[in-house]
C-alpha cells in the first residue's frame, strides 16, 4: 500500500529530502516521538515541576514557563524532567495555552510538530 497515490516506492527518497512534505508520511520521525513524549510526561506530572508565577508574582511574558532548576551534571541535564522544562520553555505561546487541558494539549503540540520538522534536538532549540 502506497501513501497519497504515489504510485512507485522509488518516489519516497525524493518525498523525503523535501522538509515541507515530512509531515505528509504516515510515520512519526524520531524526533517528533521524543519531543512529544518529554511533554506528554511533563503534562501529567506538571505538579512535581514549579511554574515561574510561583516564583515572583510579577507579571511576566515567561510566567507560563517552568523553573528551569540548577542542574551541574550533565547526566541531571540530560533527564528527562530537566529536558522537558527546557523544551516546554522553548515552545511557541499557542501550544502552551492549553497545558491544563491534556487533549487539546496535546491535539495543539501535534498540530505544532508536525507542521515543523526537527532533525535534531539542537534544531528544535535553535528555532
Amino acid at each position: 500500500m502506497l501513501p497519497f497515490g504515489f504510485t512507485q516506492p522509488k518516489e519516497w527518497p525524493r518525498l523525503l529530502q523535501q522538509r515541507s512534505c515530512f509531515y505528509l508520511l504516515p510515520f512519526l520521525y524520531f524526533y517528533f516521538q521524543y519531543i512529544f513524549s518529554l511533554l506528554i510526561f511533563l503534562n501529567k506530572n506538571k505538579n512535581q515541576f514549579t511554574p515561574n508565577s510561583e516564583i515572583h508574582n510579577y507579571a511576566t511574558r515567561q510566567q507560563i514557563n517552568f523553573h528551569l532548576p540548577q542542574a551541574n551534571l550533565t547526566k541531571c541535564q540530560k533527564g528527562i524532567g530537566y529536558l522537558g522544562i527546557k523544551v516546554f520553555n522553548k515552545l511557541p505561546q499557542y501550544p502552551k495555552e492549553e497545558f491544563d487541558n491534556p487533549k487539546k494539549f496535546k491535539e495543539n503540540l501535534k498540530n505544532y510538530l508536525s507542521v515543523k520538522t526537527f532533525y535534531s534536538l539542537q534544531e528544535f532549540f535553535e528555532l
